[in-house]
């Protein structure tokens, strides 16, 4: 995933450029032909934002304007300036680049969650809010309804990965070079959620609003994993309903698997839990044959996805867990409970403070639950405080006291980063794999804030050739897997 670092300039001052993206004149034509049979929107019009200038990695999607000026939240990567604004004029679509508003720093750095778009926020979560004042373009076209009735979607994605020895470090991952932690690919994770609302309240669509999360079970080269979670501090019970919760699981998008991993959904008090189970399955030969997937053995360890080499799953679909949370259908609320449902939606997406992922493991017949920095336990695991200073299967860790799931001298057992960033190869230290990580996560400097996206990975090749899955040969990357 590349991302552009380009002069920008500001949309509400007038300094507009117009960059190149696909246009789809017919589609426009047809939408406003459509436009004049249809409910007239109170929106002016329609507008989507990216992260990229080929309008590929969407941020939010059909969000009405609806004044001169419209603030639009949404989050992006820390470190990226600009956005690209699409939208509807009578010969296509054009799209506009635009400058992104500085985040205001923090006066503390001390607190368990910090304020979205402070630098406390984003210190370590690597994205932020956003509320960028989008202003109608002269040329758009007006009540412009779209083909999705009125839906907006709001968008966040990312990986998350892990060390599996919380509370303690190891003794095979920690490689010369790699500070106290080893490779973090004992699990990797993908993961995108999308928040659909309808803008217009149109009481015969509103039973479509969702919530989807979809993760993609990348790589696993630990032994201790037993579940993956993911607690939505910021989706709230009453505005779910139970009843009509979706779970997926798939080999890619649509292939049923074979022995596939399982998923479920718990509750939390009032927050759903969906947890990945039987993680066992993804590093055993035969579940993994089953499906058409080959392991590759590091010492005495049946590994997945980890090394370069080719049983690198780059011809089979990862398992890919699905669930979708229905909102209230909102002829059933009043208006402000439907505002207020709509609300809790969005911020379930782009509040990523409050996505909470974490990793079961089980070690010397003990299990833990390891989060990200400053997260806290789920109400299932009740000995945090206890389990801290274990040995477990490794060495000995001080922690920091201010700080959950910190050591004391600032280093972490996982974190997630707002792109697909690749994760580091079996054994790898993963300073070594990217090179300003230790200094991001340790000294929170922001000239390592974007420490993760591939152009700033270590992009060193092994001398010797290797054929992959799909045939294609080349010299390995060392440090960094070839995929994702």
């Amino acid at each position: 995933m590349k991302l552009k670092y380009l002069l920008l300039s500001l949309l509400v001052l007038g300094a507009a450029t117009f960059v190149s993206c696909s246009t789809d004149n017919d589609a426009i034509n047809e939408t406003t032909e459509k436009a004049k049979t249809l409910k007239t929107s109170s929106a002016l019009t329609y507008v989507s934002i990216f992260s990229d200038e080929d309008c590929t990695l969407p941020l939010v999607e059909n969000v009405p304007l609806t004044g001169s000026v419209t603030n639009v939240n949404f989050v992006l990567t820390y470190g990226m300036n600009n956005v690209y604004v699409k939208y509807p004029t009578a010969n296509g679509t054009k799209v506009i680049e635009m400058t992104v508003p500085d985040a205001t720093p923090s006066a503390s750095t001390s607190k368990l969650k910090a304020d979205p778009g402070s630098y406390e926020y984003f210190m370590t979560e690597s994205d932020r809010y956003i509320t960028l004042p989008v202003a109608l373009p002269e040329d758009a076209v007006k009540n412009y309804v779209t083909n999705e009735d009125g839906f907006t979607n709001y968008h966040s994605s990312g990986v998350a990965m892990f060390e599996d020895t919380w509370p303690s470090k190891s003794n095979v991952d920690n490689a010369s070079g790699g500070g106290l932690f080893g490779d973090f690919n004992d699990l990797v994770v993908d993961y995108d959620l999308e928040a659909t609302v309808n803008d217009e309240a149109n009481s015969s669509q509103t039973w479509k609003e969702d919530l989807k999360v979809v993760m993609h079970v990348r790589a696993m080269g630990g032994g201790y994993p037993q579940k993956f979670g993911l607690l939505l501090e910021g989706l709230d019970k009453k505005f779910v309903d139970e009843s009509k919760t979706e779970i997926k699981v798939t080999l890619g998008n649509y292939a049923t698997a074979v022995d596939p991993l399982t998923a479920e959904v718990k509750w939390d008090g009032n927050h759903p839990i969906i947890y990945i189970n039987e993680l066992q399955k993804l590093i055993n030969k035969t579940s993994a044959a089953a499906n058409g997937l080959t392991l590759t053995k590091v010492g005495s360890s049946n590994l997945y996805n980890t090394s370069n080499d080719v049983n690198l799953n780059v011809a089979k679909g990862l398992f890919t867990i699905t669930v979708t949370f229905r909102g209230i259908d909102r002829n059933q609320l009043t208006k402000d409970e439907g505002d207020a449902q709509i609300e809790n939606y969005k911020n379930a997406v782009i509040n990523t403070r409050e996505q909470n992922f974490f990793l079961v493991t089980k070690q010397a017949g003990k299990t833990y639950e390891i989060h990200m920095q400053n997260y806290a336990p789920t109400s299932f695991y009740t000995t945090y405080e206890t389990d801290k200073t274990d040995k477990a299967a490794g060495v000995v860790v001080p922690k920091d006291d201010t700080k959950t799931y910190t050591s004391a001298d600032g280093q972490i057992w996982a974190f997630k980063t707002p792109v697909l960033t690749r994760h580091a190869t079996e054994h790898s230290a993963f300073a070594s794999a990217y090179p300003m990580y230790l200094d991001w996560v340790v000294n929170h400097n922001a000239s390592s804030a974007n420490w993760y996206i591939f152009e700033n990975a270590n992009h060193e090749t092994g001398p010797d050739m290797v054929t992959f899955a799909n045939g294609v040969k080349k010299n390995p990357l060392i440090y960094i897997i070839e995929e994702w």
